[in-house]
């Protein structure tokens, strides 16, 4: 074996294209993992690897899950009274 090449596609992307984010295939032989950088925060991500061979490619794994990139906050729910004295106030929230 020779290396892995390292696909994915944002899943905003409604044509489904898949791009190159990583090649090793000839120099980096015995990587397997990679930092990613410059995603964009809310979007998610599917990949997919390959392996390269004396005599070609193996066919692409199967695609992940699609991965959140720094999933954006929600609304937060507003504080709740949990209980109320005369000197306190105990609010949570979620």
């Amino acid at each position: 074996m020779f290396g892995y090449v390292l696909e994915m596609k944002n899943t905003r992307n409604t044509q489904g294209i898949f791009e190159v984010v990583f090649d090793g295939s000839d120099l980096y032989p015995d990587l397997r993992n990679f930092l990613l950088t410059n995603v964009r925060a809310g979007d998610n991500y599917i990949f997919r690897v390959k392996a390269k061979y004396q005599n070609g490619f193996t066919s692409y794994s199967q695609e992940s899950q699609p991965i959140w990139a720094c999933k954006p906050i929600g609304q937060l729910n507003p504080p709740r009274l949990v209980s109320v004295s005369q000197s306190q106030i105990t609010l949570e929230w979620s």
